[in-house]
Formats: structure tokens, sequence, C-alpha cells
């Protein structure tokens, strides 16, 4: 029912109406005669057994059977009558009389008794019998059913006569409604294009009444959206040429007239101006204040309605001579500022049906307070835009490097110097963001723009080293500093830069054989630092596998070529994370994490050191395929210890190194690689030492060679994030229960469980390694002392 329209909704309740009144009339109806037959059939009885009684006072009296059975017999002719019966005083039977189908004693029969007297010539009355009557209800009911069959049938009848016509008259009647219900769901919806049926809006009734509002506010909605797409366009638009022919174009399409135009208000000169297109040529029309329509509407700041503009005296038509156009009626509007001031006036002509209406009006001004809003904007916007010119300008004359930020370090402006300086194009720059021009090694440029942006005070970095686009470096001074606004808001970050390269070009040499702290530490004159300490940091150690068998495939220069640009990507992530070189040992690379300066993140940086250098051996690799030259895989070791960081050396050459069992051992790590199939490897000290969260998977407990006490060493496998093609949590979670079981020498349980991190990951060098040892352990069980201890037997 809920979902029914209104005319089922009418129709079904008034059709459900007149069946109750119908089907209730027609029960009374049968009740009534039921009840008169009943009530017949009842006083019929008792007649009849009143006379009988009468009559058989004398026949029972002389008991005379056959007279009583001969009165009786008549009565049995009605069909009404079942059986009839005296009884002598004694309550037997004296005589009887029935039909041939005798019916029982039951609710079917109504039973009358009556008493007989017979009277003395004394008067005297004495009870000598009873007459008992039984007569039949069945032709009662019949009759009754009849009726109720009959009424039924009327019932059908009246409804299938009295329905289609109440339904085409419901339907005429509520057609209207559900058609403006219709339009007017949909106007709530958004849909504001259809049109009201015309017979609707011709109809002096209620109906048409709501369909002409339906119209009016159907025409309301459309003109309000026309406005806020204006609003929208003309917000967006701040070239004044552009903006007013935006508005003109509007003005005529919203007031339904033929030609729009604006004339703007030129203080310098004292006119009123407006531009006028008629086909290919452009018209430039010229007044004073004062002068003409558009004159007086501008001077008294008041709306001028004419309807015959040639009997309007105000009316200037020379313009309609010059351009052929014929001018019947205006509109003109001032168009005022909030604060009163008349920056122009909007003017339309000829309004393509009947007059300008108070409506016209009222739209007209509406849309000049749009026009006064934009031509303020697109004058700012003139003047912002020569400041700009002039800042420009400004700074194009420096000789320092200034490169301007917005609020999301997307770059705004790049002066001369800074683009020799950095060696930028203008490709470079469009459409760049600090992060995008700053990326790699500059990637701490971003980050001092951000801080600046975050603290609100200027971040200075002294004597740093940036690489322009064609590789090359120069060396800087840099200031990042944040950019407010009148209200003291954050509005972007500005980047000035000092080049200092002439006078760093001393230190680049010295650094080429050591590292730039201890370069600092000596130009300082803190020679403290050359002196032997005990120190505790991370050492990392990486090697190339398979280098002698590629250094004898491609020949010693191409072997040179290889290594410089291998080192120049791996020492860049030691030297991005805080590391040190240490020195190359051939295809080797040793770095040293916490020299000379210690810090809470040394093993944190060395992690995150050997990750990256994973990921950028990847792009370096597709490189050398693409070149068809041998790719090179790697091995990384890291361990975290106490050691002895110091200047050791010859006096003809020294160097700033770190010593020490914590170096061994890394050295010893690193061997492990190849081993177990794993790129990284770090001891559980150096994982003990991070405050980061890694992902990693116990590899083993091993006793290196030379050493005597066993360490545990995990895998680093935080590079395989964005190239896994496998699960990698699920890899490590697998494995390291796994190695739980193994360790526990429940071989079985262990071997199960690296089966299933081989179906994770098939290619699983270590997951196989296990499966084969526990295999083996399987059938040969360890003595009672096992403790799970790998002894290296190599280095």
């Amino acid at each position: 029912m809920k979902n029914l329209s209104l005319r089922n909704k009418i129709i079904i309740t008034i059709s459900a109406i007149m069946l109750i009144v119908v089907v209730i009339s027609n029960i009374i109806s049968l009740h009534n005669s039921n009840t008169n037959l009943e009530s017949a059939l009842v006083l019929r009885a008792q007649v009849v057994s009143e006379a009988q009684a009468a009559a058989m006072s004398h026949i029972i009296w002389e008991y005379d059977q056959e007279s009583a059975l001969a009165s009786m017999q008549g009565l049995l002719d009605d069909p009404e009558f079942v059986r009839i019966i005296i009884l002598d005083d004694t309550g037997k039977e004296f005589a009887k009389v029935e039909k041939e189908e005798v019916i029982s004693f039951s609710e079917k029969t109504l039973v009358f008794t009556q008493d007989v007297y017979f009277a003395s010539s004394a008067g005297q009355k004495r009870a000598i019998g009873k007459v008992k009557l039984e007569m039949t209800r069945d032709l009662l009911n019949e009759k009754l059913w009849r009726q109720t069959v009959r009424g039924i049938v009327e019932i059908f009848l009246l409804l299938l006569l009295v329905v289609p016509n109440l339904f085409f008259a419901i339907r005429k009647f509520t057609k209207p409604l559900e058609d403006m219900t219709l339009l007017m769901r949909s106007s709530a919806q958004g849909d504001h294009t259809f049109e009201v049926n015309q017979e609707y809006l011709k109809r002096n009734d209620e109906v048409g009444a709501i369909a002409n509002s339906i119209m009016q506010d159907q025409q309301q909605r459309r003109d309000e959206i026309k406005l806020l797409e204006l609003a929208i366009k003309i917000s967006h638009e701040l070239n004044i040429d552009r903006l007013l022919g935006e508005i003109t174009a509007a003005i005529t399409q919203l007031l339904e007239v033929q030609r729009g135009s604006i004339f703007r208000y030129d203080s310098k000169n004292d006119l009123l101006w407006s531009r006028v297109i008629e086909g290919t040529e452009e018209h430039v029309i010229q007044v004073k204040p004062g002068e003409g329509i558009a004159g007086k509407t501008f001077l008294n700041k008041e709306v001028i309605v004419t309807n015959d503009a040639y009997k309007d005296s105000q009316f200037d038509s020379r313009m309609d001579k010059k351009t052929g156009f014929r001018t019947k009626n205006i509109l003109s509007v001032p168009i005022l500022r909030k604060q009163g001031e008349c920056l122009g006036v909007l003017q339309v002509l000829n309004k393509k049906e009947g007059g300008f209406s108070q409506r016209d009006q009222r739209r007209a001004l509406s849309l000049a307070s749009q026009a006064a809003i934009s031509l303020e904007n697109g004058k700012l916007f003139e003047e912002i835009l020569n400041l700009k010119n002039y800042q420009e300008s400004i700074l194009e004359s420096l000789t320092n490097g200034v490169i301007t930020f917005d609020e999301k370090l997307s770059l705004v402006t790049a002066n001369i110097a800074s683009r020799r300086v950095l060696n930028l194009s203008q490709d470079d720059i469009l459409g760049s963001t600090a992060q995008k021009l700053f990326a790699g090694k500059n990637a701490w440029i971003p980050a001092s723009l951000e801080k600046a942006l975050e603290s609100g005070e200027a971040d200075l970095t002294m004597d740093v080293t940036v690489e322009k686009t064609d590789n090359s470096v120069v060396s800087l001074n840099t200031t990042a500093a944040p950019l407010m606004n009148i209200n003291n808001e954050k509005m972007g970050a500005m980047l000035i830069i000092e080049d200092i390269t002439a006078e760093k070009r001393i230190r680049s040499t010295m650094a080429r054989y050591m590292s730039k702290e201890v370069v600092e530490r000596i130009l300082s004159d803190d020679p403290s630092i050359l002196k032997g300490s005990l120190q505790n940091c991370t050492v990392l150690f990486s090697d190339i596998r398979k280098f002698t068998t590629i250094s004898e495939q491609i020949g010693a220069r191409n072997t040179v070529n290889l290594l410089n640009s291998y080192f120049e990507e791996m020492v860049s992530s030691i030297m991005d994370n805080g590391g040190i070189l240490d020195k190359y040992i051939g295809d080797a690379i040793m770095a040293s994490f916490g020299v000379p300066f210690t810090t809470p993140v040394d093993a944190d940086n060395a992690i995150v050191a050997a990750i990256a250098m994973m990921r950028k051996l990847r792009p370096f690799n597709q490189r050398q395929k693409k070149k068809n030259e041998p790719i090179v895989e790697i091995g990384i070791g890291l361990n975290t210890g106490e050691l002895i960081a110091g200047n050791i050396g010859s006096s003809k050459r020294l160097e700033y190194t770190v010593i020490g069992d914590t170096v061994n051992l890394a050295s010893r790590i690193e061997g492990t690689t190849k081993f177990y199939g794993a790129p990284i490897v770090a001891s559980k000290f150096t994982i003990d030492a991070t405050s980061k969260n890694f992902q990693y998977r116990f590899l083993d407990y091993i006793q290196v060679k030379g050493k005597s006490k066993p360490v545990l060493i995990v895998e680093i496998m935080d590079h395989y994030q964005d190239i896994a093609s496998f699960s990698l949590p699920n890899l490590i979670e697998v494995f390291n229960a796994g190695f739980a079981s193994y360790q526990e020498q429940n071989f079985a349980q262990a071997q199960k469980h690296f089966q299933e991190a081989l179906k994770i990951r098939p290619e699983d060098e270590a997951a196989q390694l296990y499966i084969e040892r526990s295999t083996y352990l399987q059938e040969n069980p360890p003595s009672p002392d096992w403790d799970g201890v790998w002894v290296m037997k190599t280095k």
C-alpha cells in the first residue's frame, strides 16, 4: 500500500468502503428476512398446535385413535410439518403420523408441545394429554442460502459496473496531481530541465495555480544555476577583456535580450567606454558621465528602463545608424562597489518578448553585483601582476640564487643566479617541486624547506655539496626561510643559495683520501679526533659475488668502469644515511656508522643504508642488461659492537679507520650471505641496537672461523617490500616458526614449516637448506649436547 500511487490508493479505499457498506446492508437484510421467516414459522406452529389441541380434546377423551389419526393426516401436506404425536394423560403415545423420510430430532427441527384439556359441563378443565408438533428448518435455510447467493451476485455486479467508472473518474481527478508531484520530485532531485504541460498552465483552477507555481520555480532555479555558473566562471577569470566577454554573454542569455554590454569607467579620462562587436567589426562607444542613458545611470547610480528608445530624449541613436542595429528598449543598471563607488554601467537592449519587468531589473542588479566583484578582482590582478614583475626584476639582478616555493613546495620562481649555479633549464623549472628538483643526494634541501615552514624560522646550512642537473657538483651555503602573508600566515618558502665552490676546492681534494668528517676536524685544528678511541658503532661490509669471473670476462678497463659506476651508487646510499666510507678493498666496501661521532641511530642508519644499496642495485643492473654487460650480485654483512677508531698508518700516509673483533665479525657475516642465499645478513647485536621495526627472520646460530662463541644472525628483508610477489610477513612468520622448532630439535615439525615457506617463496635458499638439514637430522639424530650452532669452516 505504501508504494501505490495516489490514484490507486483512492480507488482501493472507495471500493473497500462501498464493498463494506453493501455487504453490511445485505447482511442486515438477510438477517431481518431470516428473523421474519423464523417468526412466521413459530407463529404458524403455535396456531396449529393450539388448534389441534382443541380438536383433540373429545377424541382423546373418547379414546378414538382412528379419528385422531384422520384429523392429523392433513397436516402432513404442509412441507414444513414432519411429525405430529398425541400423548395421553399418562405420557404414552396415543396417536402419531409422520412423513416417510422422517428426520431425527435435532437442531434442524422446530418442536412445539400443547396441552390438551377436556372441559366438563360444569366448566371444569382437566388435562387429558398433549399434542406435539415437529417442523423442519430446511426450507427456511434453503431460502436463506438463495438470498445470500443472490446478494453476493448483486455485490459482484455492482462492483463490476462501479469500479471501472470510479477508476476513470478518479484518474481524471488525480492525474494532474500525480504529474505535479512527479515534477516536484524531479525538481527536488536537482532536475530543472523539464517543462510543465501547457494544458495545466492554461487551467484556472487549483491545478493551474500549482502548475504555474512549479513553472516559475523551475525558471527561478534555472536562473540560479546560470548565475552560479557565471559566478564560478568569472571567479576563475582574471583577464579583464575575457572577463567582460563572459559577463556580457551571460547577460544576454539570462535576460533574454539581443545585446548586452558593460561600460567601464576610465577615471583618468573621465569617460565611460564599451566595446561592441558587430560581426567581425569592433566598435568602441564612449560617453561622458551624465550623457545618454548609460551616462545618466552612472552619474545618478540608479536603474533606468526605456521601453521605446526612440521616444526617449536621452537615447543617442548614432551608434544604431553606424552599426545598422535597431534599439527598441533598454535596461541600464549601475555597477556599484560595496562602498557605493560606481565602476561602470551594465546595459541590455531589446528584450525578446515584451518589455523589461521588475524581475529582469532584479536579475540585472544581481549580475551587476557579480560584475563589480569581477572588475575589482581583475583590476587587483593587474596591480599584483605589475608588482610581481617589479619584484622579479629585483630578483633577477641579485648575484645570489633565490628560488621561491608555495606552501606545498611547488616551485614558483627561480632567478638567473639560481639557474646558473644549479645549471637549471626552463624544462627543469616548469611544473617542478622541491622534491623533484632536489632529489637523491639533494633531498636534504626539501627537508630544510619543510623545517623552515614548520618552525617559522630560517634554516641555515653552511658549506654543503649540491649535485647539479649535469651531475657535476657545487658547494653552497643555503638558507631556507618561510614566506608569510600580511596575516602572518605561511604562504610558502624561499631558498637562498650562495656559491662557495672555489672555497671548497682544497677540501674536495683532501676528501678524496679521507672522510669528510676527518677533513673537517683537521681543518678546524682538532687533532684529538686523530688519536685512538674506543667507540661503539656499526660496521658494514659488502662484496660482489663471483667478481673474479666477471673481471676475467670483461677485461681490466671494463672492470674499472664497472666498479666506478657500482661504487658511485653504493657509496651514495652509505653517505646519505650518515655512514662513513672507510675503504675500498678490491670490489668490497667497508663503511662504519657511529664514527667519529656516535648517535643513538647508528645501527638504524646502517640497516637503512644496506636496504638502499639493494634497491639501487636493481636499476643499476637494468642499465647493465640494456648495455649487454654483466649484472652484479652483492652480499652485505652488518655487525655492531665496540671497536677502536683512529688515525692509523705511517708518517707519509695516515688513514682514519676502525679495527677490532667487531670489524672482523662483520666481514665474516658478509661471507655467510652466499651460504644462505640472503643478500643482507646482520648479527643479533645490530638488531638489538636498533630503534626501528625492520622486517627480518632468524637465520642461524653460527660460529665463524677463528671464533669460539656462537652468534645469532638474521636476514634483513625490507628490500623485498616493493618487488616481492609473495607475502613477506607470512614468509617471515612461517620461517621463524620453523627455526624455533629446529632449535627445539623438533625436526619433523621444522621441516613442515620450511616446506610451507618454500611454497610461499619457491626460490628461498635458506628454507631449502633447512629442509635438507632437517631431513638429515631426522635420519641421523644429533647427540644430547647438540646446541643448534652451525660451525663455519670457511671465511
